[in-house]
């Protein structure tokens, strides 16, 4: 229907002077382009009042802007992307007018002034006797897609403006005669604008029922990041404050004439965060998220710098904020040599599991668990490992271990020899005889756990933090 009363209007005449001026401007994303509209009447030749001007991208639907001409006849209104765009002119007494216009978002031109002459349609005393009506219904559609009346939305309706109440309802009285077209623009905080239309008399049962028109409002797209970089020690995992960290382009872009290599940069506050959300200028907007990689470049006195590539998912404008988090090394701390055993290492146990945990400190610890069935009986085995030394593919630890069982316990200790195989680590241990105290509730007899063995062990869980290296939440 919309695309039957376009081509209607468009029949009738209209005067269309373009000229365009290059002022001084912010080369933001937004605002990026100013168009100036103005508008007289074609009865009289002096500047139309409250003349509602549209000026909607055919490329994206959330670049909208609306504005009604002042005393002077003029309207000012942004475009954020440039492209092509549709112009729309509505007075309660003239003929509807549509044009199209087109910005290059590459050139240097940033404002443009247009001017229009409208037919005259009706006359006030036509549209004085207000015998008809229509009942609006204003809803809003969230991120999730559920739909709800909206509270307090500005309907521009021919000549007035109403706000729906609670019910997302309101009322438009008016005088104009049966098959007309007329149009309501619906805006609320937080939702792209949106236009609609009704034929008077067309819908209702009956031709003087009130015409019931609903409009349902998208909510405003997001375009900018949600994102906060934690940056933590090390060695102690806790926050580190005045940080700084930069967001950074993989590839050079050209902004305002500019060649740049670092999109914004931020300090880390008392709780470790620096903040790159919506609220920031230091969001990233998602013209550049579509169009480049970005890497996470941290640094600080006395702890090593690190860069790192983040995730183009984390750069995604969301609702949620994300969190990428970030380990800086102290300068006094040697890389370690350690890291490819830490983990969790797992195997099978008399009919249950052991499992060996190698921590991640300056010499390494360990801790085995496990149950299982001896003489038919349960078992049970705990120890730690100590004074880790790495030499090449293999760890040499101090090895201490507290077995036991129904008729006994043994504690001992000795020499644990690991030998990492990728994802496989065999375990050698000896058994210091001095070391040995037993527990016997029962006669004493030889028992293996006073003795050494070799066993081989799995990796269950690999360890993640390394320095320099990032991983995500999401904060809801």
């Amino acid at each position: 229907m919309k695309t039957v009363f376009r081509a209607i209007m468009m029949t009738f005449s209209m005067l269309l002077i373009v000229t365009a001026f290059n002022l001084s401007m912010s080369n933001t994303l937004q605002g990026k382009f100013t168009v100036e509209i103005t508008v007289t009447g074609d009865d009289n030749g002096l500047p139309l009042k409250d003349t509602k001007v549209i000026l909607a991208s055919k490329e994206s639907f959330w670049d909208i802007d609306l504005k009604y001409t002042g005393a002077d006849g003029i309207a000012r209104l942004e475009a954020r992307y440039g492209g092509n765009y549709e112009i729309i002119l509505y007075h309660a007494y003239y003929r509807r007018v549509f044009k199209d216009f087109k910005i290059n978002k590459y050139g240097d031109m940033k404002n443009f002034s247009l001017s229009f002459v409208l037919e005259r349609q009706f006359s006030e005393t036509q549209l004085s006797k207000q015998d008809r009506q229509v009942n609006i219904t204003v809803k809003g559609k969230d991120y999730d897609g559920s739909i709800k009346p909206l509270r307090g939305a500005t309907v521009y309706c021919p000549g007035t403006v109403v706000t729906t109440d609670a019910n997302g309802k309101a009322i438009f009285k008016h005088g104009y005669p049966l098959t007309t077209l007329i149009y309501f623009s619906a805006t609320a905080p937080g939702y792209v604008p949106k236009e609609d239309g009704i034929m008077v008399g067309t819908k209702p049962a009956m031709i003087y029922e009130p015409d019931p028109l609903e409009i349902i409002l998208e909510k405003e797209p997001l375009t900018k990041t949600q994102l906060k970089v934690l940056v933590l020690d090390y060695k102690t995992d806790k926050p580190i404050e005045g940080a700084s960290v930069s967001l950074d382009f993989k590839k050079p872009i050209k902004i305002n004439g500019q060649t740049k290599t670092m999109w914004s940069a931020d300090i880390t506050d008392a709780a470790g965060y620096a903040d790159f959300t919506d609220a920031t200028e230091r969001a990233i907007l998602v013209e550049y998220i579509n169009t480049n990689d970005f890497a996470v470049t941290v640094s600080k006195d006395k702890y090593k710098k690190t860069q790192s590539d983040i995730p183009k998912e984390l750069l995604t404008p969301s609702v949620e904020t994300r969190i990428y988090t970030v380990w800086l090394t102290p300068e006094e701390v040697n890389p370690r040599t350690d890291r490819p055993f830490v983990g969790t290492w797992e195997q099978p146990y008399h009919g249950g599991k052991s499992t060996l945990t190698i921590n991640a400190s300056g010499s390494g610890t360990s801790e085995a668990l496990g149950t299982g069935l001896t003489n038919g009986q349960p078992s049970k085995e705990v120890g730690t490992i100590s004074q880790g030394v790495v030499d090449g593919q293999t760890l040499t630890c101090h090895w201490e271990s507290t077995y036991s069982d129904g008729d006994k316990t043994i504690t001992r200790g000795g020499t644990l020899t690991l030998t990492l195989n990728g994802d496989t680590l065999t375990a050698t241990g000896t058994v210091d005889p001095e070391s040995i105290k037993e527990k016997w509730n029962v006669g004493k007899y030889a028992s293996r756990a006073k003795s050494g063995g070799t066993s081989t062990y799995t990796r269950a869980i690999k360890e993640l933090k390394e320095p320099g290296l990032a991983l995500f939440t999401i904060l809801r």
